[in-house]
């Protein structure tokens, strides 16, 4: 009975030591690494299905990747060595992008690889780092990244990216806004046809003349300037961090990214 005891608590022990580890493998990604132990296994799931989307629409690569150890590196050589280190990206120039959330260098980053420096430009990527600053501010960091990787599958959704020869070519659409302006244009100009028509048939203008000297008369009594407020309004814009722009990574390849500090 004292053995059989002994082996029960051995037992009891021994799953009490593998159920923590069996469990982080059970919500881990290929796509989804998270080091620093950021993200819920709700969002780690979330995460994973946004990426498996932006996969299956763009057939480029997509990782998020957080980290509370940089090794003495900074947030652009943590993400790019990552992602050359572990072979991400499709079709010959390796197309594709990973979000770092760097908790050692207090910094989230996007690093772009093949075809996706050509699509996340410097003014798109600021504009996605501004999208993703308050979940940042605010700890909420799989919205943060979330955002991320809903502004990427809107931004690669407008080309079209062909896997086996890495060509990337501009998708031609009509947007609401550029069939709204359309309309309008058409109509101003269907009115100004009809209304020069009807000016024509109605009044004659070719014999027509109206006496504008005499009927017509301007007299200016008085003139006042007078300065009633002034407003300033000042706001705080923050400034993208180190590793903006193209550059070749550690292991020799080319990418483009950029990042802030929060």
């Amino acid at each position: 009975m004292r053995n059989l005891f002994r082996w029960m608590v051995l037992l009891v022990l021994s799953l009490c030591l593998y159920l923590p580890n069996a469990l982080s493998q059970a919500y881990a990604s290929e796509t989804v690494i998270d080091q620093a132990g950021l993200f819920t296994k709700e969002e780690i799931t979330e995460i994973d299905q946004a990426i498996s989307t932006f996969k299956t629409e763009n057939k480029m690569d997509a990782v998020v990747l957080t980290t509370d150890n940089a090794e003495g590196k900074s947030a652009m050589e943590v993400a790019d060595d990552y992602y050359d280190q572990h072979n991400y990206g499709t079709g010959p120039d390796k197309s594709g992008f990973l979000f770092l959330i760097d908790m050692d260098n207090r910094t989230y980053y996007i690093s772009t690889a093949g075809k996706m420096m050509s699509i996340i430009d410097g003014n798109r990527r600021e504009r996605m780092l501004d999208h993703a600053e308050n979940e940042m501010y605010r700890q909420q960091y799989g919205q943060a990244a979330l955002s991320i990787l809903e502004d990427m599958t809107t931004y690669a959704s407008r080309y079209d990216y062909n896997q086996e020869t890495g060509q990337l070519s501009r998708v031609r659409t009509l947007s609401p806004l550029k069939i709204l302006i359309g309309g309008v244009v058409g109509i101003i100009s269907a009115i100004a046809c009809y209304s020069s028509i009807f000016s024509k048939y109605s009044l004659k203008r070719s014999t027509y003349n109206y006496d504008y000297r005499q009927n017509g008369s301007l007299e200016l009594l008085d003139r006042q300037d007078q300065l009633v407020n002034t407003f300033t309004t000042s706001r705080y814009v923050p400034r993208a961090n180190y590793g903006n722009g193209n550059h070749t990574s550690g292991g020799g390849n080319s990418h483009g990214g950029g990042g802030r500090s929060f």
